[in-house]
């Protein structure tokens, strides 16, 4: 199901990760982060070093998680170009576990505990630990019950 930037969907929808596509030279790190109020974020997918146009092949530093918030929220997607041109060690706080490539992931890879590494999330903090600087795409769904 291909949706656009505010388009609503609904709690069952986000149960597995979405199909992400692509359309850009470099490396890309690509965070989906639940807004669930004024303040409040919470990580729920982080994939880095990903090619152009091969999202298949990034690294999942943080595996997919459905938001745990109950709706109404929006999931941001935000997109980064890496500098340079050579895969980075992106670190997420509290993130203790090797990210494997998506295509070999079967079950979650990492370890976030949900109370101080995802539900602390702070995306723009963890871009600028990173040297992301500004997100060059932003996407996001409304989520509804």
């Amino acid at each position: 199901m291909a949706v656009g930037p505010g388009a609503a969907v609904t709690i069952d929808q986000l149960q597995a990760p979405p199909r992400i596509d692509l359309d850009g030279e470099g490396l890309f790190c690509l965070m989906a982060v639940c807004l669930a109020g004024s303040e409040q974020q919470e990580l729920c997918w982080c994939v880095s070093n990903v090619p152009d146009y091969e999202f298949g092949l990034g690294l999942q530093v943080a595996s997919y998680m459905p938001p745990s918030a109950l709706p109404p929220y929006r999931l941001v997607f935000l997109l980064y170009r890496q500098p340079g041109d050579d895969p980075m060690d992106l670190q997420v706080a509290g993130a203790d576990a090797v990210p494997r490539k998506l295509n070999e992931a079967a079950a979650p890879t990492d370890s976030l505990p949900q109370q101080g590494g995802r539900a602390a999330f702070d995306a723009k903090q963890c871009a600028a630990d990173n040297c992301l600087g500004h997100p060059v795409a932003v996407s996001w769904v409304e989520v509804q019950a």
